[in-house]
């Protein structure tokens, strides 16, 4: 995973990730943010996963759900995608070829909606979050 750590000017604590899991970044800056009680808990519930204790976990928040489970952390925007049917009806006017609707318009790839990296190199995001904001 590649990832920053950063402090703003105004000296809050962000997480930058790259493209492929930039939802890790929006959830560590916005919704772990520098709660310490909450990030030893978070390591203890990855501990009990990797200790095969626990299946699986939920986070749920504004913006992200985050799912862990033995193997893997998953994490998934709240957001309802605007799918190309929603944006045509949204449209004051539409001729016949437009309000023809294909089937591929109304998918969404699961993959635009989550972000997902192993349990021990997200154990190791977490832990680093947690050295960074204590410097």
């Amino acid at each position: 995973m590649e990832y920053d750590f950063y402090r703003t000017p105004d000296g809050l604590f962000e997480a930058e990730f790259s493209t492929e899991q930039e939802y890790f970044g929006h959830w560590l800056t916005y919704q772990l943010t520098t709660d310490k009680n909450q990030i030893v808990e978070l390591l203890n519930v990855i501990t009990q996963l990797k200790k095969r204790q626990l299946k699986e976990h939920k986070i749920p928040g504004a913006e992200y759900t985050l799912y862990l489970n033995q193997d893997e952390a998953v994490i998934q925007t709240n957001a309802k995608p605007v799918l190309k049917d929603d944006a045509k009806n949204l449209e004051e006017f539409e001729d016949d070829e437009q309000s023809e609707t294909n089937a591929d318009d109304s998918e969404v790839d699961p993959d635009l909606l989550q972000n997902g990296c192993g349990i021990d190199d997200f154990e190791k995001v977490i832990q680093a979050w947690l050295n960074f904001i204590q410097e």
